[in-house]
């Protein structure tokens, strides 16, 4: 298949991926959590902004769920913006850890390959439905 062909589809299947690649990461607090306290916050977010678009998620909730302050949120992201690109970033490295293999498979005809895209997306849609959900409201988000 015409590589310019399969770049192209690849930026559209990886569009919601990318978005924000650029983001500023968490701060070194964040970092420096366990590990398991860590993705237990990063769950709540990608519950809170999988039900909710940008404008609608709420922190409140979040540390709400979390048990923690409000402001303890804040010593881990800059900002709610912050937070959210966090979000993408990570759900689209999820994302690509599940495509790597076909994006490293050359494949000839068309049709195989967007069926190959299809089934990988379905397989991270069913390993990961919170970072799914999540990113099918970035694709819809109006009030970013």
């Amino acid at each position: 298949m015409e590589k310019w062909l399969m770049s192209h589809i690849f930026i559209i299947y990886l569009w919601p991926c990318s978005h924000f690649i650029s983001c500023n990461m968490p701060t070194v607090t964040f970092e420096n959590l366990p590990e398991e306290k860590k993705q237990r916050i990063i769950d709540a977010c990608f519950r809170e902004f999988a039900l909710h678009d940008y404008k609608q998620a709420s922190v409140s909730r979040i540390v709400k769920e979390l048990g923690i302050a409000k402001g303890s949120i804040f010593q881990y992201f800059e900002s709610k913006k912050e937070l959210y690109r966090f979000l993408v970033n990570y759900a689209g490295q999820k994302k690509l850890e599940v495509s790597k293999e076909m994006l490293e498979t050359p494949i000839d005809d068309f049709f195989v390959w967007y069926r190959k895209v299809y089934a990988y997306g379905i397989q991270f849609d069913i390993k990961y439905p919170l970072y799914s959900g999540f990113l099918y409201n970035v694709v819809r988000e109006r009030n970013y």
